[in-house]
């Protein structure tokens, strides 16, 4: 699946932020989904529905 998406042009952008005083940065995390996903994404019929 996640295959998938990274071909249908679904991206994660990663941002990290230092924090004063905290060893660990923040962690942003924005999902990015192009408008039109449904038509770059294509449903295949189950081959094994009628098993």
């Amino acid at each position: 699946m996640a295959e998938d998406l990274r071909r249908a042009g679904v991206t994660c952008a990663v941002r990290r932020t230092k924090v004063p005083k905290v060893r660990a940065p923040e962690i942003h995390l924005e999902l990015i989904v192009p408008e039109d996903v449904e038509k770059r994404l294509v449903i295949k019929n189950d081959a094994f529905a009628d098993r």
